[in-house]
Order: C-alpha cells, then structure tokens, then sequence
C-alpha cells in the first residue's frame, strides 16, 4: 500500500523520538509500515501503525550490554546490519509497496533499502546531526577529521573495510567510504534536538529541520511504583535501555541513597540480576523497566549515562533536578551544551567514589567535585539547573 515505511534500529533511544511522528502521520491517514525486531512489536502497534518484523540490524550494540561500542565501531556495524536485513527489508518493500522511507541515519540498511528501491526517503537524528562543519568541530572524536582523508580514517575503523567488501559482492553497489557514510544527507533531514545542542549547528541549511524535543505515548505497560514516592523527594537513576550491565555502578548508588531521605527509583535494564546487588535498602525500589517520561515529571534528581533522550528528556521536563553520569563516548559535548544552555546541570560520577549520587543528589551547588577523598578526574564546578532551559522550550517538537 501507499505510505511510509520507517526503518530503524533496535535502539529505544532511537526509535522513542520517532513514535510521536509515526502517531501523528496514522492519525493524518498516512498508511505506515514500522519495521523492527519482535520484541520491539509492542511500541510500534501502540501507535496504529503496521508493524513487520525482521533481523536484528545492531545486535553488537545489544550483545555489549555493559560496554558502550566506541564511534570508531559503529561504521563497520552499520554495514553489517545491512547485509543481514536487506533482503528482509526489500522483501517488505516489494510486498508493501510504499511511497517512501524514512530511516534512522544510523541505520544503513534503511538508506539502502530506499536507494535499491528507487524511493524518496527522509533521515531521522536521535542524536546529533553530521555535515564537514559540525565533524570538524572536535566534537566526534576520532571520526572529526575530514581533512584527514576517507581512506587514512577507515584504516582506524575495526572491521569497515572486509564489511564493504562483502556488502558491494552480495549487493553490487557502490562501496561506501566513512565520509560517505557520516555525511550523507537526504532532501529532509528530521533532528529531534535544538538546534542550539547541535555541533556548529548554523552551517546547516534548510534541509535539516531541528524539530526539537519529540516526545509523546510510547506504548510502556509498566506502572511506576507510587506509593514508593511518597515521603521525600524522588531520585530516579537509569543507565538506558542498551549499556546498563553495570552492576557495580547499581551497587553503588544502593549504597549511596541508603539512610537518606531520597525515594530512589532504580531501572536496572533487563540484564542485571537485582539479586547480586546485595541489600537494597527500603528507601529505594528496583524495577527492570520504568516509564521515564512519568517518572522524570516526579523525579528531582536524574542518575544517568547521558543519552540525547535522556538527556533532553530531562532537560525539558520543566521541573527542577540535576543529572550525573558514569561516562560515554560522545557526551562532553552534551554535558558543555547542557550546562551553557541552561538546561541541566551535569557532572561525572567518579568511578571509586560511592558517595557521588547521594552528594549530587543532596544539592552541590557552588562546590567544587569531586568532593575531598575522590581523586579521579579534574574538579568540576556544580551548577543546579533552572526549571527548563529556553533553548528545549522554544525548538518546537512536542
């Protein structure tokens, strides 16, 4: 049939932004086809949209449960991804005959399946938005290095070329160079942030539209402990939906709230077996899976590993609170956008110190952190956030 067909990775993260679109475009009469893994079913009918299942096209991403892939990873992934799920996915194509597709950007296959398709496709950012500008920017790491030369980055990308080589001898397209992967871009590219969060986001032009935070019903069943809540101010700490094997980093937030007046909602993801944390104290509850955007609207404090979702999740909730994380590969830049933006307040939690949630929590303003008998990583000044920064409240979205 005539209408959409959303491809994405298997990436909560990813696909929570695109919900409220998919949501919106059923509603307008647009027949829309949402292709995911199985277990990602129940996210996509909540929506009214029609939902195919196919291959895992990032299964390392979920395999690394605790260790976040570096970027220099992920080129060599995505490639991988295609070759899985092509075939689906042009099998789908040829059953459902859409107009269109509109992809995840780190989704390949998507872009793919458009071009061996001869389709029109629109791009979708869950996080940051790539042109020469924004990777020359320092922002990215090892991959901000255009002047560099495709050939002389690629050689640092684990895996990148034998994955091309084997894409172009079962597909017969062209071989993709890094940049052509990173700097790709579509008559329409949707970026669910402001555009002020976006690394030189001035030297985008009109093809990209900066829609802000996208938020809306994401089809969650699990019901927030509230009777928990009562008789103190709510902390909620979550590490996401994918590097959360994190045990010790659990561990030690337990051990941090215990004997204080915080009501602590802790998601620990579905790999961690709440039995080996040890004692949970009777002030803090664990749960494998929360609604977020219900528990951010009561939560003070956010712990948590700094995802753009989160992040902007958080940000803009319009209440106020702090955030802390245990660290990521590309969040420096969010951590300054944060802050600068007056939207959040953002510190690292030092590994090796497990009073670090609990002195955040209690309200660090105007201290210097870490605290005295935390050594690791230079002092950081606390900055306690205001109720919303205008940055998230005017970029549109919803």
């Amino acid at each position: 049939m005539p209408g959409a067909l959303f491809v994405n990775i298997p990436a909560r993260g990813h696909i929570h932004p695109t919900l409220p679109v998919v949501a919106d475009l059923v509603a307008a009469g647009e027949p829309v086809t949402y292709c995911l893994p199985a277990e990602d079913e129940s996210l996509i009918l909540a929506t009214g949209a029609r939902f195919r299942p196919v291959g895992n096209n990032l299964p390392e991403a979920r395999a690394r449960k605790g260790g976040a892939m570096s970027l220099a990873e992920l080129p060599a992934a995505a490639v991988r991804g295609a070759i899985r799920t092509l075939p689906e996915l042009l099998d789908v194509v040829a059953d459902v005959r859409p107009s269109y597709v509109v992809y995840d950007a780190y989704c390949y296959a998507g872009r793919l399946v458009a071009q061996l398709a001869g389709l029109p496709a629109v791009a979708t950012y869950a996080t940051y938005g790539f042109n020469v500008q924004a990777l020359g920017s320092g922002a990215f790491g090892s991959l901000s290095s255009p002047s560099s030369g495709p050939s002389s980055g690629q050689r640092t990308l684990p895996g990148f070329e034998e994955a091309v080589a084997e894409l172009v001898r079962r597909f017969d397209v062209v071989p993709p160079t890094l940049f052509d992967l990173l700097l790709h871009a579509e008559p329409l590219n949707l970026v669910f942030l402001p555009r002020e969060f976006q690394p030189a986001g001035d030297s985008f032009d009109d093809s990209w539209v900066f829609v802000g935070p996208s938020m809306g019903s994401r089809g969650e069943t699990a019901d927030l402990p509230l009777g928990h809540l009562e008789g103190g101010p709510a902390a909620y700490v979550s590490l996401g939906t994918i590097y959360n094997e994190r045990p010790g980093f659990f561990r030690a937030c337990l051990e941090a709230f215990a004997g204080t007046e915080w009501r602590v909602v802790v998601a620990t993801g579905e790999w961690v077996d709440a039995g080996t944390l040890g004692p949970v104290p009777p002030n803090v509850a664990l749960s494998r899976w929360v609604p977020q955007l219900e528990m951010l609207a009561r939560a003070r404090v956010f712990v948590t590993h700094g995802g753009m979702n989160s992040t902007v999740g958080a940000a803009g909730d319009g209440r106020p609170g702090r955030h802390a994380r245990p660290g990521a590969a590309a969040r420096p830049r969010r951590r300054h956008a944060c802050s600068a933006r007056g939207s959040g307040g953002v510190c690292r939690v030092q590994r090796g110190c497990r009073r670090a949630p609990r002195l955040h929590a209690g309200g660090c303003a105007g201290r210097w952190w870490p605290p005295p008998g935390c050594r690791r990583g230079p002092p950081v000044r606390w900055r306690p956030r205001p109720a919303a920064g205008p940055a998230l409240s005017c970029a549109g979205g919803r």
